[in-house]
Order: C-alpha cells, then structure tokens, then sequence
C-alpha cells in the first residue's frame, strides 16, 4: 500500500469529522463533529501567482497556520503531515504563537491519531 499522503490524510479527516452532505439533503457519513463545532481549513499553500501571494499577505495570511481549525469554546489546530514529514520552520514558529494565545495546537501524520486528538478534547460524539 502507498504511503498516504498529507492531503490524503486530510481528506479522509475532513470526511470523517464534517461528512459529506450529498444532494438529497443526506449525510454520508455523518459528521462525527460535536453539533456547534465549527471546523474549517485556512487555505495558505499552494500554487500561487506573485501577485496573488502579494495580496494574500496584504490580506492578512500568516506563514505556518495550521492546516485545520476547529472553534468549540477554544480554539484548536491539526497540523497534518505525511507519515515521517515534518515542520516547516515557518510552523515551527508559529505553532507555539498559538499555543501562547490561547489555542491548542497538535500535529498529525496519520488519520487515527487525528480522531484521538478530536475524541479527547470532546470536539466529536464517536
């Protein structure tokens, strides 16, 4: 089997945490996520012109964000990488801003640890 990779891992997380509304107003699956946790992915990376990465920094976009953010009283962070990756040195700087802040800031390479980190801070039912 192939190693996953950041994105797959991510995927497979946002579709066990938020499911997937389908068309006839159904969930597949249902949403693991507590009701009232808003959870949403910043999107900072990619491909970008120069003149769309000048506006997103003049916009307010930060190096290092975490990939993942979940809001349910406190404000919590999932940093996800592909199994044996590691931090930038952007978010090796910002991560601990974060946690000085006030959020809770945790980094993942696989999907089960993701769903400890959510099943132990109480963002999620299952």
């Amino acid at each position: 089997m192939p190693t996953p990779s950041e994105f797959d891992i991510q995927r497979a997380f946002v579709i066990w945490f938020q499911g997937i509304l389908r068309k006839d107003g159904t969930w597949s699956p249902a949403p693991a996520k507590m009701p009232g946790v808003v959870g949403w992915h910043t999107p900072n990376g990619g491909a970008r012109s120069g003149l769309e990465a000048k506006r997103f920094k003049e916009m307010g976009v930060l190096a290092g964000i975490p990939d993942y953010f979940m809001l349910w009283g406190t404000l919590y962070a999932l940093e996800f990488k592909k199994p044996g990756g590691r931090l930038s040195g952007a978010q090796i700087e910002m991560h601990p801003r974060l946690l000085a802040a006030g959020a809770i800031v945790h980094t993942v390479d696989n999907l089960d640890d993701a769903k400890r980190f959510c099943r132990d801070n109480g963002l999620t039912a299952c």
